[in-house]
């Protein structure tokens, strides 16, 4: 994602406010604004919606048993109708972005299917994306808060911290020197260097490893610490 890193967060901060029913009438025109005139807007906003709106929905799946009877709160009744909005409001999102997927691909109609699939490939791919930055220095491409991670990308830190959030809803942050190689939504490979995870109840099962041993998460927090020298 080209998107300057300052554009990002607001972007990102402003689809928090809409998730959390937060946002002021100003902030939405911005928002509407912001996904009018940029397709990697659409795209993120896409994104981020849909993980709420599956994460919402997974953790309603989690519960075993029905509930009793009970009368609704309007403040639940609010936060329903909420989550009703989000949903469509995504579901507007992608139809919005796939009407201009097809007039570009009219546009320039050379392209061809293959390079098309591809497209859509890379971004089926996406299972992370790099959520914030602390002094963070590469090895390679330097990588800034918003960055897509990709099914089997390698991050070569150098130093500083980052975070990385994975779609499955788990937060790890990395300490330099390291080396992850983020392998699905649902689980990573530490090579070498320290970390420490947060797995909320949605992300439950979500796995670290390296060669030496492997850590299931179980609902809380972990740290490991990996040594490549072997």
């Amino acid at each position: 994602m080209n998107m300057p890193d300052r554009e990002l967060l607001e972007l990102n901060e402003l689809c928090q406010g809409l998730i959390d029913g937060a946002l002021s009438d100003a902030d939405r025109a911005r928002l509407e604004k912001r996904l009018a005139s940029s397709d990697e807007a659409r795209r993120f906003y896409v994104r981020t919606m849909a993980l709420s709106a599956s994460l919402y929905e997974y953790a309603g799946e989690m519960q075993s048993e029905a509930p009793e009877p009970r009368p609704i709160p309007a403040n639940e009744r609010l936060a329903r109708g909420l989550w009703w909005t989000l949903g469509s409001l995504a579901a507007a999102a992608m139809l919005m972005l796939g009407l201009w997927f097809g007039q570009h691909a009219v546009r320039n109609s050379g392209d061809t299917l293959a390079g098309t699939e591809g497209e859509m490939s890379d971004m089926d791919d996406v299972v992370a994306h790099l959520s914030a930055s602390q002094d963070g220095q590469w090895k390679g491409a330097a990588l800034g808060a918003g960055e897509e991670l990709h099914r089997g990308q390698q991050l070569q830190l150098v130093s500083g911290l980052v975070e990385v959030a994975f779609d499955s809803g788990a937060v790890v942050t990395l300490e330099g020197p390291a080396a992850l190689q983020v392998t699905s939504a649902w689980e990573a490979v530490l090579h070498r260097g320290t970390l420490k995870a947060q797995v909320p109840k949605e992300a439950i099962g979500f796995r670290i490893s390296n060669p030496a041993v492997e850590v299931v998460d179980l609902g809380t927090e972990f740290s490991m610490v990996a040594d490549d020298s072997g």
